[in-house]
């Protein structure tokens, strides 16, 4: 085997390359765990079938990138028009950089807006920021769904989100536990 063919052969099988794979995993654990709820990441502007994961999902997490790529102008241009187009989701999310980070239950009609967080130490690595705040908000559904509202939810995923980027790597993120 060549480098080559190597490289063909297993680049289709890195995280969330094959969308179409992911499809069939998501339409699966419908069949068989009906109450599994789902989230999705649609982050990398043309990559393929991200817009038919995001209508199968229960929570759809927007990036900035993929949302300009698609004509979007506003974190919340894109949860509003997505809304349309992601019939089951119950909560959409678009973060948006130095903008913060916004969100929308459309069944609800609820839609909430928060500023970035940054220390006064500033940015320092943005390395993993989108998937800490995608961390922040899963924790937040998981285990604070009954004691925090949709807007603290938001609130604290861009927070943990906010304090690693004024951070090199992940370390003590947990402080975020602690922040009022």
């Amino acid at each position: 085997m060549t480098c080559t063919e190597f490289a063909t052969a297993v680049e289709p099988l890195r995280a969330g390359r094959a969308s179409d794979v992911t499809l069939e995993c998501i339409r699966y654990l419908r069949e068989h765990f009906p109450g599994a709820g789902i989230s999705v990441e649609v982050e990398k502007p043309g990559r393929p079938g991200l817009q038919e994961l995001a209508d199968v999902a229960d929570v759809v997490i927007y990036s900035k990138g993929w949302a300009q790529n698609n004509g979007y102008t506003s974190a919340e241009d894109c949860l509003r028009d997505q809304s349309l187009k992601t019939s089951r989701a119950s909560l959409l999310c678009c973060t948006w950089g130095s903008d913060g980070a916004a969100a929308l239950e459309p069944k609800a009609g609820n839609f909430a807006r928060v500023p970035a967080h940054t220390e006064e130490v500033g940015v320092v690595d943005t390395i993993g920021a989108g998937d800490t705040f995608n961390a922040g908000l899963l924790y937040g559904l998981i285990y604070r769904d009954q004691d925090w509202g949709f807007r603290k939810k938001l609130e604290f995923a861009n927070l943990i989100a906010g304090l690693k980027v004024t951070q090199e790597g992940f370390t003590n993120l947990q402080r975020a536990l602690n922040v009022p």
